[in-house]
């Protein structure tokens, strides 16, 4: 399946091909055809942080992670929260393992998201653990926020952890999972809908994982700070949230769209990522297809700055995009990988 975060890659697992993944205030982040990762951090040319071994990299604004082949999670970057596993004074200069709570290395980790100061990751056993800042709940049940720094499994409504978790995706202050059923829970903030809960918004959220309403199987997910997505089986997309510039792709008129609707003119789509305030599918015939904000050019949609609806990226001659074979997405930046 594909793996999608906020801010970050779209790819097959075990896909190594070289490919730009993740960009953020941080910097740009690639992975090469040999696993190993690079780093532009402003400097003109990268700098080789690893070899070998990386199948996976998130990003926000101020923290970064990756995941390796044998499953640990590595950190740096911003750690005022715990995103490193430590509250610390100071960022974290070059990238340090994670520490569960009973101080062993983080491992068996099968994917992981980072957004908003909250980090989030599934374990081979279809657990979910989530660490760093809290105050919306991101953490999950009965967990104290301010200790929130330690990898922790999110309880489920009868106290017990998540399992059978395939994916997850953090969006600022809210938390989306994906269950190998294909349905999706999600807790956190609720601000402006992006929990896609039955009775509309709640803004004080919901430290709680419920089901999300969506009308058939889910293959995959992804969130920005105040959207979610989900793809379907049948190669439709649903979305929730903040619809003010469009980003929902449904031609909403609200601000908010607080109950899951699909997304105008995004069909036959495999996989989405979300950026700040746009999103962008991936067809299975290998076009490109986004929606919401374009103001930095974001959308490839010629002098358009805003679609309210899923149009097609065009390239430099005005045509459409064609023989992409993985997104990324990071701030107002969207990339994508072309064969050939």
């Amino acid at each position: 399946m594909h793996r999608t975060e906020a801010d970050g890659l779209l790819a097959p697992d075990g896909s190594l091909e070289a490919r730009h993944v993740v960009s953020s205030d941080l910097g740009d982040l690639t992975i090469d055809s040999e696993g190993g990762l690079w780093w532009r951090d402003g400097a003109d040319e990268p700098r080789r942080l690893t070899d070998t071994g990386v199948v996976q990299v998130a990003t926000d604004s101020s923290t970064a992670a990756y995941r390796t082949t044998a499953g640990a999670v590595l950190v740096w970057g911003d750690s005022s929260a715990g995103q490193s596993g430590q509250v610390l004074d100071l960022p974290v200069a070059d990238p340090r393992r994670v520490i569960d709570a009973g101080g062993d290395p983080l491992g068996d980790v099968v994917d992981v998201a980072v957004d908003g100061r909250t980090l989030a990751a599934v374990t081979g056993a279809g657990t979910v653990l989530v660490w760093g800042d809290g105050r919306s709940g991101q953490l999950g049940p009965g967990r104290d926020p301010v200790a929130g720094a330690a990898p922790a499994p999110v309880l489920a409504a009868d106290g017990r952890p998540l399992t059978d978790v395939v994916d997850v995706a953090v969006g600022g202050q809210h938390v989306l999972a994906l269950t190998a059923d294909g349905r999706v829970l999600s807790w956190g903030s609720d601000s402006h809908g992006q929990l896609g809960r039955v009775g509309g918004q709640d803004r004080d959220g919901d430290a709680v994982p419920r089901q999300v309403p969506l009308p058939g199987t889910v293959t995959g997910v992804a969130a920005n700070e105040l959207d979610s997505y989900a793809t379907l089986a049948d190669g439709t997309v649903m979305a929730w949230g903040n619809a003010e510039s469009g980003q929902t792709g449904t031609d909403a008129v609200d601000t908010v769209l607080a109950v899951p609707q699909q997304v105008v003119g995004a069909e036959d789509v495999e996989c989405v990522v979300a950026g700040e305030a746009f999103a962008a599918a991936l067809t299975f015939d290998g076009r490109v297809l986004t929606w919401g904000a374009g103001g930095a050019g974001q959308l490839a949609a010629a002098d358009e700055r805003q679609r309210r609806t899923a149009g097609l990226a065009l390239g430099d001659d005005a045509a459409p995009v064609t023989g992409v074979a993985w997104l990324g997405s990071g701030g107002r930046v969207l990339f994508a990988g072309v064969t050939g």
